[in-house]
């Protein structure tokens, strides 16, 4: 007569894990199956596990790759019994990586008419990162992909508002918008002022050369 496994367990019982990434670790893990006919082969499946993995699963240094659900697997001829998975959860210090495309870091613009966008914001991390993106005026639903449109001179960061401007020999005012990425992680907010903000130039025609623009 063949049969399966009657009972699968695991030692230690815990079935969540929290480390920290690179110097984190967890002990040996053993799954064990028994009163199985013929005897049951145990495996483990998870993330990057090495292949040859059987009944113990040992993770040391630990990276975000490995992050997820690990699973014993018992099996023999007459049956498979796998338990509930095994849960790896990862404190990181951010995301490894940030990118934005395209990949342009400044544009210039005409007020009113100006667009730009979209532009999509990844990031690499473990759990997913939840993104935002932060600058003058922009709507707060904005997530991972921004888009603006008639950008103004609100939008501005370093605008006349702000400045005693004497517009003498001048065609153009120059003012800057900068965008930045917040990332939030497992309830911390990390702000990434990276190489890839991205930076508008708003472009405002002035039609008065010789005009005295006193905001103050």
């Amino acid at each position: 007569m063949k049969y399966g496994p009657s009972t699968v367990t695991i030692s230690p019982s815990l079935l969540s894990y929290n480390v920290t990434e690179t110097s984190g670790s967890i002990p040996a893990i053993t799954c064990k199956a028994d009163d199985c006919k013929p005897d049951c082969k145990v495996t483990w499946s998870g993330p990057n596990i090495d292949v040859a993995t059987e009944s113990v699963l040992n993770l040391q240094s630990i990276n975000r790759n490995q992050a997820g659900l690990y699973i014993c697997n018992a099996s023999n001829v007459a049956w498979v019994k796998r338990l509930p998975p095994l849960t790896l959860l990862l404190n990181v210090n951010g995301p490894n990586d940030v990118n934005i495309y395209p990949s342009n870091l400044e544009y210039n613009v005409p007020q009113t008419t100006g667009n730009i966008g979209p532009i999509n914001c990844t990031a690499d991390c473990y759990p997913k990162c939840r993104m935002s993106w932060n600058g003058p005026n922009i709507p707060s639903d904005i997530t991972s992909v921004l888009s603006l449109y008639g950008i103004g001179r609100n939008q501005t960061e370093a605008t006349s508002v702000q400045l005693q401007i004497l517009l003498v020999v001048m065609f153009q005012q120059q003012s800057s918008l900068l965008f930045n990425v917040s990332i939030l992680l497992e309830d911390k907010t990390y702000n990434y002022f990276y190489v890839a903000s991205v930076k508008v130039k708003l472009s405002i025609p002035i039609f008065n050369k010789t005009m005295l623009c006193d905001n103050q």
